[in-house]
């Protein structure tokens, strides 16, 4: 999926140049015409403006593609990246330049085409320096790596992780191998992958870690019960991806849950078993979504952000923010963010009351809970308490829409199917919400 969402990536950077080349071209033609001083001002009109637009897109498409505009940030400085930036624009100005020359276009303003090259780069460097540290912000958070784990150590294993530890765009982090020798256990693969344990681990690792994915990396003719270990990933929404092995035919049954396909690994052709969509095109525009959303948002709610704190702070001691610790993709552990409804001391009078839990299972709810201040009331009511989530959605660890993030106490008693609930990234709202939440 990472590789999916990097092609895409790739292909919205390309979108958004040729959109920023566009603006600056037609920034320059207007400014030329209309806002310079005498006697600078005015433009000729023998030119086909948009026939130059068109030569424009096309020959710094071209070279930007070629001078690596969209090669990947990883181990890049942002010196690199202004540097190729500035000589982009002045290799593509050149080019269009010496185009317009041979076509014999000698009526176009030199000013004008002077001001477009200033001005697209200073958008694009703006736009890139934007990306650049967003992809730094992105690149630090744990929520936007996938944890595999691969069942194997000797030679195709070893291949599998060389290929993605030197692979810069892979989004991938080994957790560690498994293996059924029991001679094996502890030696190190490469410098920071080694054999963490035997097979008959692989269901306490998975309970109790985030794992997206298992790698089946060894011959499945060499692991008893691959079944039972295939269906428990399985019901916890695990991706399993099986290495060529023409023992696959010895897994006669279809998983429940999981889709099978084919699908590439670092050159490798594998069979993928997923409980969980693989639109790679719509997830990528549900984050994109995600992230633009709550951005605006955020801004747009400043005010209403800063009422309701001062709202908390004028009915009831204690800090504006409530953070408590939830489960969110993976079984990852965040903070969750909300306004404070309650009381200081909510979570210690909790145990007082847990004989009062009107819901049955792990999670607890009470009617008429004694902790909530009069004006968390409305904000519960109203849903305002949920703002804060939008810095969650930023930070990767939630989205707009997903299933509500459980505490880790909760998850703790969940059933077996019930983990299937953490194969998503938890989302702000969810159908539970608007369909009468806990009177559901």
């Amino acid at each position: 999926m990472y590789v999916i969402e990097n092609r895409y990536l790739k292909k919205v950077h390309q979108s958004l140049d040729i959109f920023l080349l566009s603006v600056s071209f037609i920034c320059a033609y207007f400014i030329k015409r209309y806002a310079l001083p005498e006697p600078y001002v005015g433009i000729s009109h023998a030119p086909n403006y948009y026939f130059v637009l068109l030569l424009v897109v096309i020959i710094c498409f071209i070279v930007f593609t070629q001078s690596g505009f969209y090669d990947s940030y990883r181990g890049k400085t942002f010196d690199q990246i202004a540097g190729n930036t500035l000589k982009g624009v002045a290799i593509g100005f050149g080019a269009v330049i010496f185009t317009l020359y041979l076509l014999k276009a000698s009526d176009i303003s030199r000013i004008m085409m002077g001001l477009f090259a200033v001005i697209s780069f200073v958008l694009l460097l703006t736009s890139k320096t934007i990306i650049f540290y967003s992809f730094l912000f992105h690149k630090s958070r744990e929520f936007n790596r996938k944890n595999v784990l691969i069942v194997g150590s000797k030679k195709r294993a070893y291949e599998l992780i060389k290929k993605i530890e030197n692979e810069k765009d892979s989004g991938y982090k080994i957790f560690g191998c498994l293996e059924v020798d029991e001679d094996r256990v502890g030696l190190e693969i490469s410098e920071n992958v080694k054999v963490i344990g035997l097979m008959n681990e692989f269901y306490s690792l998975l309970r109790n870690n985030p794992i997206d994915e298992v790698i089946f990396a060894m011959p499945l003719k060499e692991i008893d019960k691959i079944k039972e270990y295939m269906s428990y990933a399985e019901n916890f929404g695990v991706n399993i991806r099986i290495l060529p092995d023409w023992e696959i035919p010895r897994i006669r049954y279809k998983l429940e849950n999981s889709s099978a396909y084919f699908n590439e690994l670092m050159g490798i052709q594998t069979v993928v078993f997923s409980s969980v969509p693989q639109n790679g095109g719509a997830i990528f525009t549900k984050s994109i979504m995600d992230y633009s959303i709550a951005f605006v948002n955020l801004i747009l709610f400043s005010p209403l952000f800063l009422f309701i704190a001062l709202m908390i702070k004028l009915t009831s001691k204690g800090s504006v923010f409530f953070k408590q610790e939830r489960s969110g993709l993976g079984g990852r552990k965040f903070y969750v963010l909300k306004f404070r409804t309650m009381v200081q001391n909510a979570e210690n009078m909790k145990h007082s009351l847990m004989d009062k839990n009107e819901v049955d299972g792990p999670v607890f709810k009470m009617k008429n809970d004694p902790r909530i201040t009069w004006f968390g009331k409305f904000l519960r009511k109203t849903s305002l308490d949920e703002l804060p989530q939008l810095i969650n959605v930023l930070r990767g660890e939630m989205s707009l829409v997903g299933p509500r993030p459980p505490i880790p106490s909760e998850v703790e008693k969940y059933e077996m199917w019930q983990w299937r609930r953490l194969s998503m990234k938890p989302g702000l709202t969810c159908i539970w919400q608007v369909s009468g939440r806990n009177n559901t």
